[in-house]
């Protein structure tokens, strides 16, 4: 191939082919490094020719017939959230034909080989295995432990922890004892932070879906509690409950939903899971066990000096974590990824050091 000598005058065509022939000597890390060259040189001139280009953001709440019980789901917030930071800096955010797909990794997911996959996988780190990650062009990962873990086993990512569009709620009235904001869990088992609450005999409610079977009726607040109005719920509970997925526990995915309780002015309180720490150090009492909650209950009771510090702490902590940080992490690494001396500075070191078979 005679572009091979003179890399500036290589077609993404060419970067391709290089891409299966390292493919069909089961090479499949080069491949996958050579077809992303492929899709940033594509890109790059594109966006040279004077072309915009557009940004989907994907979450598998998209997947969902319901409309309804998308609002149920978690990632359907972090999706929102993205798209409007992401507009109000500039992009054009589609579903139709994009040439960017940010997936928020919760389950894995078949995208399309033409487009530049990003994921940020802050969810079900368990399901991230080699040939679903082998997928994507670029990684961004919850977790600095699971980011360690991903470069042991041959994947590059980015740290991107949680963040929060919440403002301080006004509220100095106590209207609920402990809130828990979630739904049950389809594998049948009563969630353990739940199952805490519901033996520690400390008034609470839930809000949810399928929580029936497992809660006396006195102690489901609804099925669904308004996102817009989350921030006078936390404000106005003695006690904000969170958990984790076993899986994110282990790797320390802290839940995006501690920096909307704490930035609204709630007490947050989370199972034990070791990546909070470093984020909002002693700010979210933790427990794995029902004295463990009893003894943060009573602790911690509105009105103590200890509760107060450390709420306002935490809110500060949470407020410094914006969605318009997190979207413009995105739009940096779109920029040098296809920034055509980045872009032509790359495929040089890469033919450099990886001869074409």
């Amino acid at each position: 191939m005679n572009a091979a000598s003179s890399p500036e005058k290589m077609s993404p065509e060419d970067l391709a082919h290089i891409a299966e022939r390292f493919a069909r000597l089961q090479r499949l890390d080069l491949a996958r490094k050579f077809f992303t060259l492929a899709k940033r040189l594509h890109f790059s001139r594109k966006q040279a020719s004077g072309q915009p280009l557009t940004i989907r953001v994907y979450s598998a709440s998209d997947d969902s017939k319901d409309e309804f019980r998308k609002l149920l789901w978690g990632d359907y917030w972090v999706q929102y959230e993205l798209t409007r930071c992401l507009g109000l800096s500039g992009h054009t955010v589609t579903r139709i034909q994009p040439d960017i797909v940010i997936h928020l990794f919760g389950f894995p997911a078949t995208l399309p080989r033409e487009t530049y996959n990003i994921a940020w996988i802050y969810s079900h780190p368990d399901m991230a295995q080699p040939q679903c990650l082998a997928g994507y062009d670029h990684l961004f990962v919850l977790s600095d432990a699971f980011r360690t873990h991903l470069e042991s086993i041959g994947f590059a990512s980015e740290l991107m922890i949680g963040a929060t569009s919440r403002e301080p709620y006004p509220s100095s009235e106590i209207r609920y004892p402990a809130v828990f904001v979630g739904n049950a869990r389809p594998q049948g088992d009563l969630r353990n932070a739940v199952k805490c609450l519901l033996d520690s005999g400390f008034p609470f409610l839930v809000w949810g879906d399928h929580w029936e079977p497992y809660l006396p009726p006195e102690r489901i607040g609804g099925l669904y509690y308004e996102n817009q109005c989350l921030d006078r719920l936390y404000a106005g509970s003695a006690f904000a409950i969170t958990d984790h997925h076993e899986d994110m526990r282990r790797y320390g995915f802290v839940a995006v939903k501690i920096f909307d309780i704490l930035a609204s002015g709630g007490f947050a309180v989370s199972d034990t899971n070791p990546g909070i720490q470093a984020i909002f150090a002693d700010t979210v009492p933790q427990f794995s066990t029902v004295s463990q909650l009893q003894t943060i209950f009573r602790r911690y009771a509105p009105g103590t000096p200890e509760r107060d510090a450390l709420r306002k702490r935490g809110q500060e902590i949470a407020l410094s974590h914006t969605w318009e940080q997190r979207a413009a992490m995105f739009t940096r690494h779109i920029e040098q990824a296809f920034h055509p001396e980045n872009v032509r500075s790359d495929i040089s070191q890469a033919l450099e050091k990886h001869p074409i078979p």
